[in-house]
Formats: C-alpha cells, sequence, structure tokens
C-alpha cells in the first residue's frame, strides 16, 4: 500500500509496491531521495570544501590555498605507485597445479592493471577521500559473447575499476554496511548508451528525455558548446534484497 502525505511516500513492503509498476518506480526514486536528504548537511560541507579545493567563491583572491597545497601534497603520499600482484598459495605444500594457478591469476592482474588508467582512478578516489571524506571505487566486469542464439559462447571478459564521483553514489540506510539494503550510482547517459540500455525491451528512444549535460547540469542552464551530446539521467541501482540490477530514468513518462 502507498500513502502520501506532505510529499513523503511511505511503504508497507517492498512485495506490495512491486504488484504496481508506477508505484514500484515511486518506491526507489523515494528512497534515492531521501538517502540524498539524509546526507545534505554532509553533501553541503562536501561541496563547500570542493569550492575551496579550486578556488571558487572569490576564493581566487587569497594570496595561497592552503588547503589546495595540502591535498596535493597527501594524495601523492597515499599512492604514489601502481601496486604489483602478488598472488601465492595458502599453503606451501608441493601443488604445482596450485602454482601454475597461482601465476596465472597474478599475471592476469598485471595484465589488467597495465590495459586502463588504473593510477588515474585511485588519484582521483583518493583525492575525493580527502576532499570530502568518501572515495567511492567500484570494479566492473563486462563480458564478450561470440555466437548467435544458442551457439553464443563466453570469448572473453574484462574487469577493471571505475572512479564513482561522490555527488553520484546513494545508498539505503544502515548502522554498518552489512546492513546497506541498496546502493545507485548516478549517469548521465548519451542516446547511443541509452539504446544499447534499452535493447531487448519495449522501451522507445524517443520517450527517454535528453535534457541534460555530462556534468549534471540541465542543458538549458549550459553553454551548449560545452557538450556535444545531450543526456539522459539514469540511476543504476543494486538491490541486496532481490539480488537485481535495476535502471530507473526518474524523467521517463
Amino acid at each position: 500500500r502507498l500513502t502520501d502525505n506532505s510529499n513523503t511516500a511511505t511503504y508497507e513492503s517492498k512485495a506490495e509496491a512491486v504488484q504496481d509498476e508506477r508505484d514500484f518506480v515511486k518506491l526507489w526514486l523515494d528512497q534515492i531521495e531521501r538517502s540524498g536528504t539524509d546526507e545534505k548537511d554532509w553533501r553541503d560541507d562536501a561541496e563547500k570544501a570542493e569550492g575551496v579545493y579550486q578556488s571558487k567563491d572569490g576564493s581566487r583572491n587569497r594570496e595561497f590555498n592552503i588547503f589546495h597545497a595540502n591535498i596535493e601534497t597527501i594524495v601523492p603520499a597515499l599512492y604514489n605507485s601502481t601496486p604489483i600482484p602478488d598472488v601465492r598459495r595458502r599453503f606451501a605444500d608441493k601443488d604445482p597445479v596450485g602454482k601454475v594457478v597461482s601465476d596465472i591469476i597474478e599475471r592476469s592482474l598485471s595484465f589488467a592493471v597495465d590495459t586502463y588508467d588504473f593510477d588515474g582512478m585511485m588519484h582521483a578516489t583518493i583525492k575525493d577521500s580527502e576532499i570530502t571524506d568518501r572515495g567511492q571505487a567500484r570494479v566492473r566486469y563486462t563480458p564478450f559473447f561470440a555466437g548467435e542464439g544458442e551457439q553464443e559462447t563466453l570469448s572473453y571478459a574484462e574487469v577493471t575499476c571505475e572512479h564513482v564521483p561522490w555527488r553520484d553514489f546513494r545508498r539505503g540506510p544502515g548502522r554498518f554496511w552489512g546492513e546497506v539494503p541498496w546502493e545507485a550510482f548516478r549517469h548521465y547517459l548519451s542516446k547511443d548508451e541509452i539504446r544499447k540500455l534499452i535493447d531487448g525491451t519495449d522501451i522507445k528512444i524517443e520517450d527517454i528525455p535528453l535534457n541534460y549535460s555530462s556534468d549534471g547540469s540541465m542543458q538549458k542552464d549550459k553553454d551548449p558548446k560545452a557538450d556535444v551530446f545531450m543526456r539522459a539521467m539514469v540511476w543504476e541501482i543494486w538491490d541486496k534484497d532481490t539480488k537485481k540490477v535495476l535502471f530507473i530514468c526518474q524523467d521517463y513518462h
């Protein structure tokens, strides 16, 4: 059941919300909004801290930005070189197969780190942590398939780490991480990216408003020359309870 008092939605259970598609979407949008509201004080402070770091709001007139200098000193001290993978067998017994497997895993990790900008991801994450007190990164597994239909097989897979901007992360309530029921990541996707996402569904690409820029600002508030492609805001939600990944565009009707 859904009740609405002063624009605050209250649901008795997720199972009941699932019965109606509109209520189900509203359930998730309400949870995401409430997560941002619960962290409002911290988010306001984080915005101010980042503004000071970037010398915004007239702080350029200061003779020396000590906060910026401190961050630029601390980040390289916390992360100064690419980590070297070291995979070993748990027990040092004679196990040639285990030794070969350990070597394969170690070399795979070393190759994976070298194939993309792992250092850049770590620097961005640590910088967020030092400026705003939240550095967020995630690991993405991307499979690639060959063939079609029943003959389709896994060709190869990639595992990469990516930086999550602190503004674009939300989580459900919990006293500790094990209790957190869900987490969400905000994306600003181009039309081509949206088309890939909705492939195989009955959603029409024309029904999804593209009214944002890549930095999250509304198109009407931004110089159109700053971003060539218009984008849609989409939330990627990982729900622990149902073990499903959901994608919701709040502007889609």
